[in-house]
């Protein structure tokens, strides 16, 4: 139930980025710790991101990369589960 109410604010978050639709295609990486990665809830937001952003141009790629920075993310875990939240977090203090 926790990884749903995550989803549903990604989904909410992402909802709000959406820019009109433009010919050049837009990458949003979804950063995940590997434990997330083969989350089937997780899976069938990305997909349904996808379906969605598709009419605007907009691309959602699930990444286990957490040492690469990223320009347009959405990073789904606690710092305790998701290294890049956690890099996020103590940058920020």
């Amino acid at each position: 139930m926790k990884n749903l109410k995550t989803l549903f604010t990604i989904l909410v978050l992402s909802v709000t980025v959406i820019q009109p639709p433009s010919a050049e295609i837009q990458n949003w990486y979804i950063v995940l710790d590997k434990s997330l990665a083969s989350d089937e809830a997780i899976q069938v937001a990305i997909d349904d991101l996808n379906k969605s952003g598709k009419t605007y141009g907009i691309q959602f790629i699930k990444t286990t990369n957490t040492k690469k920075k990223y320009t347009n993310s959405i990073v789904v875990g606690s710092p305790e589960r998701n290294r890049y939240t956690k890099s996020l977090v103590e940058k920020k203090s």
